[in-house]
């Protein structure tokens, strides 16, 4: 995991190449930003997102779902991130497991150093990840990690 790939994020993202998805509803997230906004402003006011990369083959991922929405109602930002590469599948997996948070849905890339599913990272405002989880990840253990986290990051700040 690396700034590369958030890199590449973000120019498949100006290019109109992802997809928000929320709840059934889809639109190309350039043209999503203000329905993204309230989750970048609840990143920036903690200065950190999860991340979590889902494929809709992947059972720990379909387990982990009610976990993250539940983090994500209480206020933690979490942004899902389907590696499908069939738009269809990441679709009907949302259908089937949905959730309030806001998904991309986009294609594995051979640049995309993701291999293992689910994989969960927080990231700073900068896009560097502070936190890595590979495979299934317990709330309890995520928790922690934002807590210890955001507090270093207030730390930091002037």
């Amino acid at each position: 995991m690396n700034r590369l790939l958030l890199s590449l994020l973000m120019l498949a993202a100006l290019a109109g190449g992802l997809t928000a998805k929320n709840m059934g509803d889809s639109t190309p997230l350039s043209q999503a930003n203000g329905w993204l906004k309230p989750l970048f402003t609840q990143s920036s006011e903690s200065g950190l997102l999860i991340v979590n990369f889902w494929a809709s083959w992947c059972a720990p991922c379909r387990r982990e779902m009610p976990m993250l929405d539940g983090l994500y109602r209480n206020g933690m930002p979490v942004l899902g991130y389907s590696m499908d590469e069939d738009r269809f599948l990441a679709d009907e997996f949302l259908r089937r497991y949905p959730v309030t948070f806001p998904n991309l849905i986009g294609q594995a890339t051979e640049a995309n150093p993701i291999q293992v599913f689910p994989t969960t990272v927080i990231i700073n405002p900068q896009g560097q990840p502070l936190y890595v989880h590979q495979g299934e990840l317990d709330e309890t253990s995520l928790v922690n990690a934002w807590q210890k986290l955001k507090a270093e990051s207030e730390v930091v700040r002037p």
